[in-house]
């Protein structure tokens, strides 16, 4: 819990969408971390941005991979904010490429308690624009070596990474040691080190729970008022629905299933190098993508393909029943958002029952673009009776995912007190978050009434 609350106040530090806003302070789903390299990884917050992490010993690789990553999660819309180091050191080149990628994009490091950063990792982490090492983390400098071991070439490079540090401010006891340690043995920072090249520290007290997992305890959160839900006529007491679906987003978050919940997004699935296609043209995007669906159990090729035929990319003519073609393939492998794509198809078609059908058997895998449509279509009445308390819930579960969408839309009814008691101040802490995740109607909203 503790390494949960460090690592959101990091990205709050870093300037990470969810964790600016008071509204969430120190909310940190964790997801399986999807491998990338041996050693290079990423794994995402609930806001949908991504942290690199690196474990075990840096190589002349990792360097390339990290970058290719970094890269991968920019076009995606997921920028790295910070990275998670674990790893014992290794070659100082790679990690100077490492670090001068981390800092170049402003990323924060971070060494997690009982974690290590040793030698080469050193210089990546002491490279990070916000750096917070967590009391227990095991940190050590030593000089360099090269293949003649301590020779006089690799003092002098000892003495060039001096300069960069000294040029980082890193306490001089800290260099000093780096210099007077042999390869072979190990400095190994105390305590106090620790804070003293941590430009963010652990609080004294726990966070506070975010508002929204605060309800469960105290009735209290984004819903200001106990009554905030009576109008809706939802039957179920508030503090219990709430709290059980925080429960599900957070199983879920804890999952490596890409095929559902807060993984089952378009920018999400083209983040992953795997199944990038971008600066493809059409038939080279689909071959490469083809070529992954034997042997793959996500049904995100298959989706991908889809979608490239439904939207007629590369000048192509949109082609829906090919497009039909591939999701229903993806959504036989429990893809869901291939099965709310397919709902979708279905009311594009004006067949209202088998799209309703669809869109339920997405939402019951927690696909964020199902949850938020599925609060749409209950606050409007198209294709479902009204009703606000579905809609409510499908928005809260939305927000909750990671979308901007629902939660510009849930601040909406709060503004203007639709199913619910009239609440502006939860309605523009609403707005921000969706407005920080991108959203451009929510930045306006929140610019003409929150301000």
């Amino acid at each position: 819990m503790k390494q949960r609350r460090f690592l959101a106040g990091i990205s709050r530090f870093c300037g990470s969408s969810l964790f600016c806003g008071s509204l969430i302070f120190g909310s940190l789903l964790f997801g399986a971390a999807v491998s990338f390299a041996a050693d290079i990884g990423f794994s995402r917050l609930d806001s949908g941005e991504g942290y690199i992490t690196i474990t075990g010993e840096i190589r002349a690789k990792d360097a390339p991979d990290f970058i290719t990553l970094a890269d991968s999660l920019s076009r995606g819309g997921i920028p790295a904010k910070f990275v998670v180091l674990d790893s014992p050191g290794g070659q100082v080149m790679p990690a100077l490429e490492i670090a001068r990628r981390v800092s170049e994009d402003g990323m924060g490091t971070v060494v997690l308690e009982n974690a290590t950063c040793a030698s080469a990792c050193f210089l990546i982490f002491i490279s990070g624009s916000a750096r917070a090492a967590m009391p227990g983390a095991s940190m050590y400098v030593h000089r360099i070596s090269d293949e003649d071991g301590d020779s006089l070439s690799a003092r002098g490079y000892s003495v060039t990474i001096n300069d960069l540090y000294r040029k980082l401010k890193v306490p001089d006891n800290i260099r000093m040691a780096m210099l007077d340690t042999p390869p072979g043995e190990s400095y190994r920072l105390t305590e106090q080190d620790l804070r003293n090249i941590s430009t963010l520290s652990l609080p004294e007290k726990p966070a506070p729970k975010p508002q929204a997992q605060r309800r469960a305890a105290s009735g209290q959160g984004i819903f200001s008022s106990g009554r905030a839900l009576a109008t809706a006529q939802n039957p179920s007491p508030a503090d219990d629905v709430f709290a059980e679906i925080d429960r599900q987003v957070e199983e879920l978050a804890k999952s490596d299933d890409l095929r559902s919940g807060i993984w089952a997004t378009d920018a999400y699935y083209r983040s992953i190098p795997l199944y990038d296609t971008r600066g493809m043209d059409f038939e080279e995007a689909a071959a490469k993508l083809a070529r992954l669906i034997p042997g793959d159990r996500t049904g995100i090729p298959e989706y991908l393909i889809g979608k490239m035929y439904q939207d007629g990319l590369g000048g192509n003519v949109k082609q829906h029943e090919t497009a039909w073609y591939y999701y229903e393939k993806a959504a036989n492998k429990g893809n869901g958002l291939a099965v709310f794509r397919m709902g979708m198809y279905f009311k594009k078609h004006g067949r209202d029952a088998e799209a309703v059908s669809y869109i339920l058997k997405a939402v019951k895998m927690m696909v964020p673009a199902a949850v938020n449509y599925l609060g749409y279509i209950s606050e409007q009445g198209i294709m479902v009776p009204q009703d606000y308390g579905m809609a409510i819930l499908m928005y809260y579960t939305g927000y909750r995912l990671g979308s901007d969408q629902s939660s510009y839309a849930l601040g909406n009814m709060f503004l203007n007190g639709i199913g619910v008691d009239r609440d502006p101040k939860s309605a523009c802490a609403l707005f921000r978050e969706s407005a920080s995740r991108g959203n451009l109607k929510a930045e306006r909203v929140y610019r003409e009434n929150c301000r």
